[in-house]
C-alpha cells in the first residue's frame, strides 16, 4: 500500500496489523483511511486468479510485513517488481559480499556443491534481470559467469587457489533458484497472555554448481 505521504505515520503494532491498505490512484477523490508507505515488494504469490504481494513497510520492522492483494498497490509499485529499479549501494554490496562468501567456502570445501546466499529477493530480481536460462528443474534457471556482471565482485571470485597455485573453479553453468521461507512458528508471553509470536521472512538464494580442478595453467 503505497502513500504521497512525506513522512511515516507514528502508529503502533497492533493498529498497523488491524489495517486494511487501500488503492491510490489519480481519481480526483480525496482516498480515505489510512495509508503507509512501501520501503520494497518482497515477493509476490498467486491466489485464486490474482496475485498478492509481500511487502515491507517504510520505517517498520520486517515482522510487521504482509500480504497485500495487487489492487491495493499503486501501478507504480507493480511495475517495480517486474521491473526492479536499482537498489542502493549498500544494499548491492552487502548481498555481493554473501554471495562471494558462499561461494568461496564452497570452493575450498571438499565435498559441498551447494550453498545458500542471503539476497533480498528485491536485489536478486535486479541482480539477474534477463539473466540466464530456464532449468528443467522447476523455478531453477542456470547462469554463465557474464550474468554476475551487476554484483560487485572481484573478477578472480569463480575461483581458489592455494599457496601451490592449484585448486578449485566453478564449472558454468550454475543453477540457482530463489527462496521463501518463514521462520518457525513459536510462541510469547506478553501482557498476561500466551500468544503466536511475530514469524519473520528468510530470503535466499539456493546455489547448486559443479567444480572443477585448476591451476595457473587451466584458469
Amino acid at each position: 500500500m503505497a502513500s504521497r505521504r512525506k513522512s511515516v505515520p507514528v502508529l503502533n503494532y497492533n493498529e498497523l496489523n488491524n489495517l486494511s491498505s487501500e488503492i491510490i490512484f489519480k481519481t480526483g477523490r480525496k482516498p480515505k483511511g489510512k495509508f503507509f508507505s512501501v520501503e520494497r515488494i518482497i515477493s509476490r504469490r498467486k491466489v485464486a486468479h490474482s496475485w498478492e504481494y509481500l511487502v515491507k513497510w517504510t520505517g517498520w520492522p520486517l515482522e510487521t510485513c504482509n500480504w497485500e492483494p495487487f489492487d491495493h498497490l499503486t501501478p507504480t509499485l507493480l511495475r517495480s517488481y517486474d521491473h526492479p529499479p536499482k537498489p542502493e549501494q549498500k544494499r548491492i554490496e552487502q548481498s555481493s559480499r554473501n554471495f562471494f562468501e558462499a561461494i568461496s567456502k564452497c570452493l575450498k570445501s571438499k565435498s559441498v556443491l551447494s550453498t545458500d546466499a542471503n539476497i533480498d529477493l528485491d536485489v536478486q530480481r535486479w541482480m539477474w534481470q534477463g539473466k540466464g536460462i530456464a532449468s528443467e528443474h522447476k523455478g531453477y534457471k542456470l547462469y554463465n559467469l557474464h550474468d554476475f556482471c551487476n554484483l560487485d565482485l572481484p573478477e578472480t571470485w569463480w575461483y581458489y587457489l592455494d599457496h601451490h597455485g592449484e585448486g578449485k573453479a566453478l564449472n558454468f553453468r550454475i543453477k540457482m533458484k530463489s527462496i521463501l521461507s518463514w521462520t518457525p512458528k513459536r510462541f510469547i508471553f506478553e501482557d498476561g497472555q500466551l500468544k503466536q509470536a511475530k514469524r519473520l521472512p528468510i530470503i535466499r538464494v539456493k546455489i547448486h554448481f559443479c567444480k572443477r580442478a585448476c591451476n595457473v595453467e587451466t584458469l
